[in-house]
């Protein structure tokens, strides 16, 4: 049930993040340049399978418990990469961009959503564990 409930989670965040910074990108060419941006009618289905694409991937991260430090490190890395190459495979086959500019636009959005979901994720995680020690230390208590 954790795993599940952090691909959702993940998925959400990852999909509403790429919309507001869709958003913020849109509102930046409409006011600051002379382009358009066209969001074509697969575009809202491609965000949605990128983030839960992006949220299953995360399941690297199950039992870290179990391994040393430089094979978390490792699966970090691995994971960011895999990711970055994947997202900008979508990317391109989703027509996301066409030039170098889109390019490095995606780049700059998928470091900054994976910036915010590390962050995120270990601030829910963090409520929960406070969550579950308060409950425990009411069970002590009641003892």
């Amino acid at each position: 049930m954790k795993v599940m409930k952090m691909i959702f989670l993940h998925t959400v965040m990852i999909t509403a993040g790429i919309v507001f910074l869709i958003g913020i990108e849109s509102v930046w060419i409409h006011f600051f340049t002379e382009e358009e941006l066209v969001l074509s009618w697969y575009h809202p289905i491609s965000i949605v399978l990128s983030g839960l694409l992006g949220a299953c991937a995360s399941g690297v991260f199950n039992n870290l418990e179990l391994l040393s430090k430089k094979q978390v490190r490792l699966r970090c890395i691995l994971h960011f990469f895999l990711l970055y190459a994947t997202i900008v495979a979508f990317g391109r086959l989703f027509n996301w961009y066409d030039r170098f500019r889109g390019f490095l636009v995606v780049s700059i959005f998928f470091f900054i959503i994976y910036a915010f979901i590390w962050v995120a994720s270990f601030w829910i995680f963090k409520k929960d564990d406070q969550k579950i020690n308060e409950a425990i230390d009411q069970i002590r208590d009641e003892e």
